[in-house]
């Protein structure tokens, strides 16, 4: 300690040194309880004698610190301050931060919780329920996916042996169906075995059974099985294979839903074919399916679904497949023209609606006028503008009379276009529709600027299909007047 001290006083210097920066003010200690009581009996005096008696102010006292430069060994030197950590809760994981937000999120935007049904059974829409849900859920559905990994395998061939033995096992049971009530002590059997292993793994063929020739005395613990936690490989593996399974059922509910058209009755003619079609279908297989062997062809598909993905018939499929897709899109295109003659028939009726539109653009100091541009369409065309009419066509179409003595507008809201459909416009009270530069998007009349730069409105007019009768003294009326007026070009 000597030693030490004298150490420190031999290091004092005192040469001029850099001169050290001022101390920060310092604030005067907090007054004892008795200076507070004799402040405020002071406080007291001075207000009844204030003319008399005044208390002089303090006087300042200033003092000078000597510079002294002092060196402290390594070990004695003070340990530079840090700051305090501050103490904060348990960060929760990535995931869990995720689920929360977007669960928070949609309880935010939930206005109809309250028309929720109640059920006793089954617990109301909460959001903490939910989150332990989700995170017991991510914890314990690797099952789920270990279980379609292990039969993808058996597709893929990744373990020949394992997808053989497969095999074998389904032929059996489509030629032997009964075998089909075995399989629970199967599998049953299956998994004791397999806990087993993992029980026992460094067990070898030639060792013997821990149990054999011994009693059991007391049952050994059964330890429950480890869960993934949160942000470990597994547990984020599980949240990967969840959402691949949601983008699966996601893709697979896009590409059934077109499939609807054909049986909602949105086509009638489609519908009631398919309904045809099922019928007579139903009526046919209830004959044969008492003679078809069943058991084989089960067996032809199964197997042959195997046997497709091996790497030979994958080869084959990419050598033929230009081949096969040129013969099915040419049996395409003949179903699709027949199906369109199918429909071109049923689609002749009695009557029809004959229309022409008539367009027009506008001009600076002129209006709207039927003077067009070169390259778009006429002034009198069809619903695309592709095909140029004649303006109010005063002769019907071929096997058909007028039933309307004259054109009228159609004031109506929705328009049929060759190229878009139905179209839903809102004309004016002259049955103008007003469209852009390119006869496009539909506008009021007051759209402002480049949106109301064309317009076009509907004529129709309603004809009758004629008889073959009628066709023919039609047609008879008309090469008797066409001779009427040569004979009469003739004479002059």
């Amino acid at each position: 300690m000597s030693k030490r001290k004298s150490k420190r006083a031999s290091t004092f210097d005192t040469s001029p040194a850099i001169p050290a920066p001022k101390p920060p003010p310092t604030l005067p200690p907090p007054p004892r309880p008795s200076a507070l009581r004799r402040s405020a009996s002071m406080e007291l005096v001075s207000d009844s004698n204030a003319s008399s008696r005044r208390i002089p102010p303090m006087p300042k006292i200033s003092t000078t610190v000597p510079n002294i430069k002092i060196s402290l060994d390594a070990e004695d030197q003070p340990a530079p301050p840090q700051a305090a950590r501050p103490v904060s809760p348990t960060k929760p994981s990535y995931a869990t931060k995720v689920i929360q937000d977007l669960l928070i999120s949609s309880a935010l935007n939930l206005t109809n919780t309250s028309k929720l049904q109640s059920n006793p059974a089954h617990p109301p829409l909460h959001l903490q329920t939910t989150t332990v849900n989700f995170r017991k859920f991510v914890q314990k559905c690797g099952f789920i996916f270990e279980f379609q990994d292990a039969v993808e395998n058996i597709f893929i061939w990744k373990n020949p042996a394992n997808t053989v033995l497969a095999m074998v096992v389904y032929v059996y049971l489509c030629l032997y169906p009964r075998l089909l009530i075995l399989s629970p002590l199967i599998i049953l059997l299956a998994v004791l075995i397999s806990y087993y292993q993992k029980r026992y793994p460094n067990l070898t063929s030639s060792a013997t059974l821990p149990l054999k020739g011994k009693k059991i005395k007391k049952r050994s613990k059964r330890s429950a099985p480890a869960l993934p936690e949160e942000n470990s490989v597994d547990y984020l593996k599980n949240m990967q294979n969840i959402q691949n399974m949601m983008g699966m059922i996601s893709d697979g509910y896009d590409a059934f839903i077109p499939l609807l058209k054909y049986v909602d009755w949105s086509d009638e003619q489609m519908s009631l074919r398919i309904m045809q079609f099922t019928v007579v279908s139903l009526g046919f297989a209830s004959l044969v399916i008492w003679i078809v062997p069943w058991r084989y062809v089960f067996v032809v598909v199964g197997v042959g679904a195997l046997i497709a993905n091996t790497r030979l018939c994958k080869a084959l499929a990419k050598e033929m497949s230009p081949h096969l897709l040129q013969k099915i899109d040419e049996i395409g295109k003949q179903w699709s023209e027949f199906l369109a003659t199918e429909d071109d028939a049923d689609s002749v009726t009695d009557e029809i609606t004959v229309s022409v539109y008539e367009n027009q653009r506008w001009w600076a100091n002129k209006g709207f006028i039927p003077q067009l541009l070169g390259s778009e369409r006429a002034p009198w065309s069809n619903a695309s503008g592709s095909v140029a009419l004649p303006p109010k066509n005063p002769t019907a179409p071929e096997g058909y009379e007028w039933i309307q003595d004259d054109w009228v507008i159609d004031l109506s809201k929705v328009w049929e276009d060759n190229k878009y459909g139905e179209i839903y416009v809102e004309p004016d009270e002259e049955g103008w529709v007003y469209t852009d530069q390119q006869w496009e998007n539909p506008a009021s009349r007051n759209a402002p600027g480049e949106q109301s730069m064309t317009r076009r409105r509907k004529w129709i007019r309603k004809a009758r299909k004629m008889d073959v009768g009628e066709q023919y003294a039609g047609s008879n009326n008309v090469n008797e007047s066409t001779l009427r007026r040569r004979n009469t070009e003739n004479n002059d």
